[in-house]
């Protein structure tokens, strides 16, 4: 599990359009969802994956990926700063919760 989050992050690292983005989400989607860290790494890559979506203007396909975000956010309870530090901070804002999401999902 952990080598396939840090291929993921590795990834990431070198090259972050789209492409990459959903084959980093299929990966990281095999992995176990009872851990932590990797299901905020999959909200983060869901987030990330709206945001594209919704600057080509594929809207469908970002709320669907926007919810899917949201739905993680909930379910591990981002409630402090320490545990909105998002895993992929060179790709995201300083804070990653449930409401960034929300912004993003109420554009058109």
């Amino acid at each position: 599990m952990e080598l396939v989050v840090s291929n993921v992050i590795q990834m990431l690292r070198e090259d972050s359009t789209l492409e990459t983005l959903l084959k980093a989400y299929n990966l990281i989607s095999r992995v176990s969802k009872h851990d932590r860290n990797v299901e905020k790494l999959r909200a983060e890559l869901c987030f990330l994956i709206a945001r594209e979506y919704s600057r080509t203007g594929e809207w469908k396909k970002s709320r669907k990926f926007a919810e899917e975000s949201v739905a993680i956010y909930r379910r591990l309870k981002v409630d402090t700063l320490e545990s909105a530090i998002p895993i992929l901070d060179w790709l995201l804002p300083d804070y990653m919760h449930e409401g960034v999401v929300k912004k993003l999902k109420s554009a058109p």
